[in-house]
């Protein structure tokens, strides 16, 4: 984990040629949301959302923080609404 957490993602997103979705859910407790501006400083063709109230799964979370240790139930759930309609929609601008 802590390899992890030290791995500075900048020099791999500035070599990033391809569009790019980037989604993080306002109640994810792994991925800060403000990694979103780093994305979308470093690759110009990145197009990023957060969604209130989703999980780092990207499901729905109704609790007022997301618990990792839920995702195997959580997983068993639709994704938050909004997703699926980003997600053809951002498809559909590339095709």
């Amino acid at each position: 984990m802590r390899e992890l957490m030290a791995y500075d993602p900048v020099p791999a997103l500035k070599k990033v040629m391809v569009p790019m979705l980037a989604i993080t859910g306002s109640k994810d407790v792994q991925v800060d949301p403000s990694d979103l501006e780093v994305v979308a400083k470093h690759v110009p063709t990145a197009q990023t959302h957060l969604i209130q109230d989703a999980d780092h799964i990207l499901r729905q979370e109704p609790a007022a923080v997301s618990n990792p240790k839920l995702y195997l139930k959580q997983a068993t759930k639709s994704f938050h609404p909004e997703i699926p309609q980003l997600l053809i929609d951002w498809l559909n601008a590339r095709t």
